[in-house]
């Protein structure tokens, strides 16, 4: 089973160093030099993942290097939704959960209006999910081309209810036994993240100081 870690700290070496120009750097829309070459460090990021089905799962090391995890989502086989162009979506169209290690979150609203002011209206509710991966620093893959598309939801549904992250706030009701192809991607995850290369790679971010308080009041 193809599984691997992202690392994001090529992320947030960005977003600090351009702390002072978000109406620039946070742009998706291919105006900005700076946009473009946030974009560019997510096609960098993800580059080993394969175009294939699979599942991910957003979280970060403490400093005593227990995982915590924040979201868990699916991708398809088609090469637009596939696990490769997901997770460089995700990190794209969601880069507000990486800017909230350097903005608040009304500095990021009022920057979301700058840059988009006639979509704002509709687009702050994306922003705000966004935000709901604020704290990450890894995202563990693994890729399910053997099972079909229908079947990973259920698989994705099981271990969303076993792991309990903290971004995803749909939940269905768990079946009485975990499918045999839920133990499997849930062992494989569990391989991923204890690695000891990856979680030698572990770095904090000033929002984990306050990451449970707003989880708590988010709830």
């Amino acid at each position: 089973m193809q599984s691997g870690m992202l690392i994001l700290s090529d992320l947030y070496t960005f977003v600090r160093k351009h702390r002072t120009w978000p109406t620039e750097a946070m742009r998706i829309d291919g105006l900005s030099l700076l946009g473009k070459e946030y974009s560019d460090i997510c096609r960098d990021t993800v580059a080993t993942v394969p175009i294939v089905r699979g599942l991910y799962l957003w979280g970060f090391y403490n400093g005593n290097g227990f995982w915590t995890n924040i979201y868990i989502g699916k991708a398809g086989q088609k090469k637009t939704s596939s696990l490769h162009n997901r997770l460089y979506k995700e990190l794209t169209a969601e880069r507000a959960c990486i800017w909230r290690e350097v903005l608040t979150i009304e500095e990021l609203e009022k920057t979301g209006a700058e840059i988009h002011p006639r979509m704002w209206p509709k687009y702050i509710h994306h922003w705000h999910r966004a935000f709901e991966k604020t704290g990450t620093t890894h995202i563990a893959w693994i890729a399910l081309p053997e099972i079909e598309e229908a079947n990973i939801e259920p698989i994705e549904n099981d271990l969303i209810e076993a792991m309990n992250p903290t971004g995803n706030r749909k939940r269905t009701k768990p079946p009485e036994d975990f499918r045999d192809d839920t133990k499997r991607v849930f062992g494989q995850l569990r391989k991923v993240i204890n690695a000891r290369a990856h979680r030698e790679t572990r770095f904090p971010l000033e929002v984990h100081r306050d990451f449970w308080k707003e989880t708590l009041s988010n709830a």
